[in-house]
C-alpha cells in the first residue's frame, strides 16, 4: 500500500534526524547535561554551530513524526490513529518551544554572563514543556501501537513493542520513578519519542502485511 509505505518512510526520515541530533559527538550527556550551568554554557559556546544543527534536526525529526501520524490517521480508520495524531500534535509545539529557547536564550547566555539568570529562570519552564511532550508523546506512540496492532499493515509484536513501550515510558515519566543518574525516569531521552517507532515504521516502508 504506497501511502503506507510514504508514512513508514516518513517515519525512518523522522527518527533518522531525531539520532543524529542527539548523537552529535561534543553534545553527549556527560560532556553538557549532567554538567552545572556555567560549564553547560560554556560547552554550549565552544560547539554552538552542533549545538544549532542538534537543536534544529530535532525539531526536523519532530515535525516529520506528526507528518507520518497525520498520514496514517487517513490511512487507518481507527479511532487510535486519530487519538495518536491528536495527543502528538497538542504537545509536539511544546518541545518546538523547548527547542527554539535552545536556539535563542541558550546560545544567548553561552554569549553573554548577564543573561545567566534570565536563562535559569527561563529553563524551569522549558523542563515543563519538555515533560509534558515526553509524557504525551510516549502515549502518542503507545496509541499508535494500538492502531497498527490488528490492521495487518504490520507484524502484530511490532505494534506491541510500542504499545508496551509507549505505555511504560509514558507513566514512568509521569511519575518521576524511578529515577537514574539525574534524570527525570530511565526513559528521559527525546530521541526515543521517534526512534522506537522504527519498529512500524521498517514494516510500513518494506510494505508488510
Amino acid at each position: 500500500m504506497p501511502d503506507a509505505r510514504i508514512a513508514g518512510v516518513v517515519l525512518i526520515a523522522a527518527a533518522a534526524s531525531s539520532f543524529i541530533a542527539a548523537t552529535m559527538p561534543s553534545l553527549n550527556r556527560e560532556r553538557v547535561w549532567m554538567l552545572p550551568q556555567p560549564n553547560y554554557l560554556r560547552v554550549i559556546a565552544a560547539h554552538e554551530g552542533q549545538w544549532r544543527a542538534h537543536a534544529w534536526l530535532f525539531a526536523v525529526g519532530t515535525v516529520l513524526m506528526g507528518v507520518a501520524l497525520g498520514l496514517i490517521a487517513r490511512l487507518i480508520p481507527s479511532p487510535f490513529a486519530v487519538s495518536a495524531t491528536i495527543v502528538y500534535a497538542a504537545v509536539a509545539p511544546l518541545w518546538l518551544a523547548d527547542l527554539a529557547y535552545r536556539l535563542d536564550i541558550t546560545v544567548w547566555a553561552a554569549r553573554d554572563e548577564q543573561a545567566h539568570a534570565f536563562f535559569a529562570a527561563l529553563g524551569h519552564w522549558t523542563g515543563t514543556l519538555f515533560n509534558f511532550f515526553m509524557i504525551g508523546g510516549f502515549f502518542a506512540m503507545a496509541l499508535l501501537g494500538a492502531a497498527l496492532a490488528d490492521g495487518g499493515l504490520v507484524p502484530s509484536w511490532t505494534a506491541w513493542v510500542l504499545i508496551l513501550f509507549g505505555t511504560a515510558a509514558g507513566v514512568s515519566h509521569w511519575a518521576s520513578w524511578p529515577s537514574v543518574m539525574g534524570m527525570r525516569s530511565p526513559f528521559d531521552l527525546p530521541v526515543l519519542v521517534q526512534l522506537v517507532p522504527l519498529f512500524v515504521a521498517i514494516p510500513l516502508a518494506a510494505g508488510a502485511s
